[in-house]
């Protein structure tokens, strides 16, 4: 038997006793899994209540190890250059054509057999309220964009708070977002859309374990789940496939059963150009069985939203994904998932058990 540790960095991982085999990139060691039963169909579900994450223990897992993979967009604040014009006040037809094409990039990816999380900031929210009115929403049925796309496919496209906060006047926090999506007629689904994760020193995700007031009123929101764990630039994100309970700052990257908020890694580099390789890359090690034996890894696909209508090849590119995949689909090694289902199936098929495989 050889303890494994996996690490990220300064990020430690869960460690565990086990017969090793060598890692085929000359890296840490890998628990030898004999996993030959990969199964077959989804577990996603519909998540109306996340609910309490605790309860990790030791529970026996008969659901086989699948990737759980999800599409997932941001747009953000006017100081961001390919949002500044999409969110522009005085730009309606920047914002019309972005939508138009955000409404193609959901269609395509749902179309397709994938899923997707459109996570919003507040100003791109502001935009919607500011334009669309009677003659825009006929072409969504009178709703308005994220209540259509909130509701036109429901498990395979989702909308979640994204928020850039800011203090002083005319400031707002996470569940000021929350709030504004409420109030289009998106409900709130606790998912944390983006957070700092490293350094440790300038974390803040560790106040969404408590119910979070809004700046600008009354209204109180609650995280169910962290994703997208970052650092300022993305250049020291702590990257990882799975779910588990970030025990503290200090120690990201390892399970506590005793805190109930978990997080999901989205294993990809978000900063590249990169999501195809890396869903290749994590789906050959469960075919070679370099993963752990009957649990949930999970990675997520991150496109900038704001260049959906510049860029025709990023909905391409999201199509061509999902087509490529069709196969481990069929053979039960990849789900399509929405974020909030995800959490769901880890909660439910998987018993909250932890994996944390580090890129």
């Amino acid at each position: 038997m050889k303890r494994v540790c996996l690490t990220l960095g300064r990020f430690i991982a869960a460690c565990s006793d086990s017969t090793t085999q060598p890692a085929a990139d000359g890296g840490v060691d890998a628990p030898a899994v004999s996993n030959t039963d990969s199964g077959t169909g989804t577990d996603s579900g519909t998540n109306t209540d996340a609910g309490d994450a605790g309860g990790g223990g030791d529970a026996a897992v008969e659901t086989p190890t699948r990737i759980y993979a999800t599409f997932v967009t941001h747009n953000e604040q006017s100081n961001n250059i390919p949002c500044k014009d999409v969110v522009d006040p005085t730009k309606q037809t920047e914002y019309l054509n972005n939508r138009a094409a955000t409404i193609t990039f959901a269609k395509t990816i749902a179309d397709a057999g994938g899923a997707y999380d459109l996570q919003s900031d507040l100003t791109y929210i502001e935009q919607i309220n500011l334009f669309d009115n009677a003659s825009v929403t006929a072409s969504t049925g009178g709703k308005n964009l994220f209540k259509y796309l909130n509701e036109f496919a429901p498990g395979k496209v989702t909308v979640d708070m994204h928020s850039h906060e800011k203090s002083g006047v005319g400031g707002f926090n996470s569940a000021d977002v929350a709030e504004a999506l409420d109030k289009l007629g998106v409900p709130a689904n606790g998912v944390v859309g983006g957070f700092i994760a490293s350094p440790a020193k300038d974390e803040n995700w560790t106040r969404f374990r408590s119910p979070m007031k809004a700046i600008r009123s009354s209204y109180q929101w609650s995280a169910k789940l962290l994703w997208g764990g970052g650092s300022a630039n993305h250049v020291n994100d702590p990257k990882a496939s799975g779910m588990w309970r970030p025990k503290s700052p200090d120690e990201f990257m390892v399970d506590d059963p005793a805190q109930t908020l978990p997080n999901i890694g989205g294993y990809a580099d978000i900063s590249k150009d990169d999501y195809a390789v890396a869903l290749t890359s994590l789906i050959d090690m469960l075919k070679t069985n370099k993963l752990e034996k009957n649990r949930m890894y999970t990675i997520t696909l991150m496109t900038p939203q704001c260049n959906l209508h510049r860029d025709a090849t990023l909905t391409e590119k999201a199509k061509s994904t999902i087509a490529a995949h069709t196969a481990d689909v069929a053979a039960g090694l990849l789900v399509w998932t929405t974020l909030s289902d995800a959490l769901n199936t880890w909660k439910t098929a998987y018993k909250s058990q932890a994996v944390i495989l580090p890129r």
